[in-house]
């Protein structure tokens, strides 16, 4: 990717989250600015214009480049999107979107690309083994790669080194403790607390459109006080809102109290074992 500063328009910045398919979490820890303010900006309510500095340009840059390069290999966008945000083994939990944290990191995902250019020559690998996404388990991990600095964010709040697919049943809740409130609602039947089969989604798009105050930021910050600390994450309630990744039960009857719904009204949508 061409290294040279990058001017970038507000309709430009709007595009990239569309096309990215990005909530608002994970537009504001990419950008730094909330889409809120832009919107506010165009509407003549806002005198300063917001802007991005050049880290958040340069992280642009990188998650285009992942992006361009996905395609190329599963010639497929949507696929290239699914895997961009999974979280996989070979990154150490982490997803590619992840990485793109800074040059260092995304030194990785480059150099796992360039192992599956070598192999497609040979032996073309199986979508599973390549390209894991949030509908198709991964089989075998590739061979590890060299370690980089995880991103500048707390241990607590990163993923767990487990591929967190939502295929993955067996997956864990990242926020299950001592210290949070056990659920009051049981499961479906055949559905541990723990599986990550909750997808979100619909149900939740559905509240969020009658209460328009309730913006994923403030989701993030209910969840939070709940003890939920993965919902510190800028990105982690932006994934769930877009089913990149789903929920446990445990956050879905969480999230409940917090919306002052049901957990079956939001838990209604789910893969049984």
């Amino acid at each position: 990717m061409p290294e040279s500063p990058r001017q970038l328009t507000l309709p430009q910045l709007l595009e990239v989250r569309e096309r990215f398919e990005m909530g608002d979490g994970l537009f504001r820890e990419i950008t730094g600015i909330e889409v809120s303010r832009i919107f506010a900006y165009r509407r003549g309510k806002l005198k300063e214009r917001p802007g991005v500095g050049p880290e958040a340009v340069a992280r642009i840059n990188r998650c285009e480049e992942f992006l361009r390069l996905a395609i190329e290999l599963t010639g497929n966008q949507d696929k290239a999107l699914d895997w961009l945000y999974a979280e996989s083994p070979t990154f150490g939990g982490r997803s590619p979107i992840d990485l793109t944290i800074n040059d260092a990191a995304a030194e990785v995902v480059r150099g796992y690309i360039s192992k599956l250019r070598a192999a497609v020559s040979s032996k073309p690998p199986t979508p599973a083994e390549a390209f894991p996404t949030r509908t198709s388990p991964v089989s075998e991990p590739a061979p590890p790669l060299a370690r980089v600095p995880a991103p500048s964010r707390p241990a607590a709040l990163r993923p767990s080194s487990k591929n967190a697919v939502p295929a993955e049943k067996s997956i864990q809740n990242t926020a299950t403790s001592t210290n949070l409130p056990q659920p009051t609602c049981a499961p479906p039947s055949g559905v541990l607390p723990s599986h990550r089969i909750f997808r979100l989604k619909e149900p939740l798009a559905e509240i969020r459109a009658a209460r328009p105050d309730l913006t994923l930021k403030r989701i993030s910050e209910m969840m939070t006080e709940r003890g939920y600390k993965q919902f510190a994450s800028g990105s982690y309630m932006s994934r769930l809102a877009n089913s990149y990744t789903w929920a446990t039960w445990d956050e879905v009857v969480a999230l409940a109290d917090a919306l002052g719904v049901s957990p079956r009204q939001l838990g209604s949508v789910y893969t049984p074992q």
